[in-house]
């Protein structure tokens, strides 16, 4: 026989105890875990009830790997199987039992439901403690089926039939998985017992115990059980702490604890630390007293960050990576490209982690540093290929290494020295110049592609308008009919035309300010105006003179398509020009007069 076969059914004959209720803890004699159930114990349910409201929060995903090998959301069958697993309960239902089961069990069942066809239709949760994995006692097969136990009688069910979920894996049964509360059987039963104690102390007895005994002669049976039951039916129930009155002589001692030494609040804490710890919940963030005691608005904020960390994102990877191999693989056999995974993006409490990264990664773009393109990349932003560059200061003079001086040290002449301006010599203005005009050059070009966006839409508008009673009104109409979408995509060129350029001279300018919005509105208003007029105008005049009355035919159709391609490209060099020279200048201005420069030159390229 092979090794590796002898390997695999030498670690496949490992027995498994019937139950783990007969799992003994080292140095007892006691058998703790029998007399444990983790669905029935506060602590445990604690934490596990809030991992079953947090879990959900981040919806599960099917990602597919991209060209670029990233990462990007499908729309996939799984994820609306996942939503709604089955005509009687929807995904968080499901979700909620499973992630129960599986944290407190080590173990979790989805049964499989398929059509005649053989395809995954349906979902079901089955409790771990009704289906067990079962192989043949020769080891040659690892699960051979599982018995699935409804009703006391085992049925078999094929291994495909069944997604077992293990958190870890069990070294007594390789099959399984095991969880971590199995190590703490004890301080379960700890808590129980402080539990039971206490209860049953205020139950049976309504006041502290009394022990009463006659001053002198002794007392028969029957005359000890009445006055014990005179005196019970005295102070118990609603007549506890009432006064009593004894016929003899009578000695009467307490026997028993005061609420002062029923206080088991210290005992309780240690099983309330080390369960939380296990199960990666603070103890704060699931409301035992053992976090309680040290709270604070502050360290509550942590302590949801930590649970999440260590606790909820790890179980997260454990149960997408499962999801992939036991029910993605039933919509493709190659799952390289495939993957399961939960979107985090719209956790509250993970906000300021990616607020931190975003206000980072825009100080690295606005520094030079970073590329606004690989920083929409980073972010998970839309990437627009048009923003390949970086933002840089007009003022940033570049400096040859090994160069102590300044630029106007940098290959000046005298004449160039003597005669600043502002500072800055001849050459440094004239650079300024060229450096101005370059980058104004870039945005036009920038904003161009996006108004020639806008008119390929004017187009197809004007196409469909073709086939009306009275095609020129009807274009013109299409065209002022988009005045909507031209004054949203105008105004929020100015925008990033204001904020870039108003950042050069006042880092703190934005483009946001009460006043920089109106002037926004005001000058896109009025440059739609004029933008609407002049289009409705010229592709009026067009049709009317050269578009036969045929309308809508393949031929009228080429005939506007041939007037938008001679002029597209012009038009929307014409506003790109107008709308970075206006907005980068008022930026410039308005930026300017924040930072308390009233001095102004122009700058030429000469």
């Amino acid at each position: 026989m092979p090794i590796f076969d002898a390997i695999r059914k030498s670690l496949s004959n490992i027995i498994h105890p019937a139950s783990y209720t007969s799992l003994i803890l080292p140095r007892t004699g006691f058998n703790y875990a029998s007399e444990v159930n983790g669905w029935q114990s506060s602590i445990i349910m604690a934490c596990v009830g809030w991992i079953q409201r947090t879990y959900p929060e981040a919806p599960q995903v099917i990602q597919q790997r991209n060209q670029d090998n990233e990462w990007e959301e499908i729309d996939h069958p799984l994820t609306v199987l996942m939503n709604k697993p089955n005509p009687y309960y929807d995904g968080l239902l499901l979700q909620g039992a499973f992630i129960a089961d599986l944290v407190i069990s080590g173990n979790a069942y989805l049964l499989k439901v398929r059509s005649n066809a053989g395809r995954l239709v349906e979902l079901w949760w089955c409790p771990s403690s009704m289906i067990a994995p079962k192989w043949p006692d020769t080891g040659d097969v690892f699960i051979s089926h599982y018995d699935y136990m409804p009703g006391g009688q085992a049925i078999a069910l094929d291994v495909r039939d069944v997604a077992h979920y293990r958190l870890g894996i069990d070294p007594t049964n390789l099959r399984k998985g095991r969880s971590p509360l199995q190590s703490l059987v004890r301080e379960v039963f700890t808590d129980d017992e402080a539990a039971n104690m206490t209860a049953s102390l205020l139950k049976n007895l309504g006041v502290p115990g009394l022990v009463i005994s006659p001053d002198k002669d002794t007392v028969s049976p029957q005359d000890a059980d009445a006055v014990k039951a005179y005196v019970k039916s005295r102070t118990t129930g609603d007549r506890r702490g009432e006064p009593i009155i004894l016929g003899a002589a009578t000695k009467v001692e307490t026997f028993g604890f005061n609420p002062q030494q029923m206080d088991l609040r210290q005992l309780r804490k240690i099983p309330e630390e080390r369960i939380s710890a296990v199960l990666g919940v603070p103890a704060i963030v699931a409301g035992l007293g053992a976090g309680l005691d040290r709270s604070t608005y502050s360290n509550m904020a942590e302590a949801r960050d930590m649970a999440y960390e260590s606790g909820i994102i790890p179980l997260q990877r454990l149960v997408a990576s499962q999801t992939k191999h036991s029910l993605l693989s039933e919509y493709t056999d190659d799952l390289t490209n495939y993957r399961v995974a939960y979107d985090l993006s719209e956790i509250r409490v993970l906000r300021e982690d990616e607020d931190k990264l975003s206000a980072r990664i825009i100080a690295q773009v606005t520094g030079g540093i970073c590329k606004v393109r690989d920083a929409q990349r980073i972010l998970s932003l839309p990437i627009d290929e048009t923003q390949d560059f970086y933002l840089r200061a007009f003022s940033a003079m570049p400096v040859r290494s090994g160069e102590s001086g300044g630029p106007e040290e940098a290959d000046t002449t005298t004449d160039e020295k003597a005669a600043p301006l502002f500072g800055w010599t001849e050459r440094q203005r004239k650079a300024r110049g060229e450096s101005i005009a370059k980058e104004k050059d870039e945005w036009i070009e920038i904003v161009q592609k996006k108004i020639a966006v806008l008119y390929e839409q004017e187009e197809e508008a004007v196409i469909e308008a073709l086939g009306s009673d009275d095609p020129v009104k009807a274009a013109g109409d299409a065209v002022k009919n988009r005045e909507g979408e031209w004054v949203k995509a105008l105004e929020q060129i100015s925008e990033n035309i204001i904020e870039h350029f108003g950042k050069q001279p006042t880092k703190s300018f934005s483009a946001f300010l009460g006043r920089v919005r109106r002037w926004i509105r005001a000058n896109v208003a009025e440059e739609t105006r004029q933008i609407m007029a002049s289009n409705s105008e010229d592709i009026q005049a067009f049709i009317g003179e050269h578009i036969a009355e045929a309308y809508g035919t393949y031929d009228n159709i080429q005939d506007v398509r041939g007037f938008y391609s001679d002029t597209i490209g012009w038009k929307s060099k014409r506003i790109a020009t107008t709308e970075v020279t206006r907005s980068s200048g008022y930026a410039r201005n308005e930026s300017a007069k924040d930072a308390g420069k009233s001095k102004r030159v122009w700058v030429t390229m000469g």
